[in-house]
């Protein structure tokens, strides 16, 4: 699966300068040399869910609250969890984490890649959110 031809390869910025983050949602350690002098191959992190829920069934059910995706990084200050779904935006999109709000097309944060990630400002994900609850209060007392 490390060879997939049709997969783009980006680098993150910092703190995760060690990191690259794909177009599919996987993200990877560069290859670095440890302190006691060894070579490290680049390798790819494993990702797990985080958030309420912790079966993959869970993740995709709205009233989980599930966060999706994330992977354990090393930084500078140490270790840190970055969701995949950040890491794509960071790569490949114009994502300012203290703007912007990332949505998934099809509604699933466990579908991390390119293709189904958008940006929306916090300030009108917000709105959106009350609007929401506000919409299902008033079908609940509808029904």
């Amino acid at each position: 699966m490390d060879n997939n031809q049709n997969e783009t390869w980006k680098a993150l910025p910092p703190p995760y300068d060690d990191y690259e983050s794909s177009d599919l949602g996987r993200i990877k350690r560069k290859a670095f040399l440890s302190p006691a002098g060894q070579q490290r191959k680049a390798k790819i992190v494993g990702l797990t869910i985080r958030g309420k829920g912790t079966a993959s069934k869970d993740a995709t059910d709205p009233n989980k609250k599930s966060h999706g995706l994330y992977a354990r990084c090393q930084t500078a200050e140490g270790f840190s969890f970055l969701a995949a779904s950040d890491a794509v935006a960071l790569a490949f999109l114009d994502y300012d984490p203290d703007f912007h709000a990332i949505k998934f097309k099809d509604e699933n944060p466990l579908n991390a890649r390119l293709d189904n990630l958008y940006l929306v400002p916090k300030s009108v994900d917000r709105i959106n959110n009350r609007l929401q609850k506000h919409i299902s209060k008033l079908n609940g007392l509808a029904e």
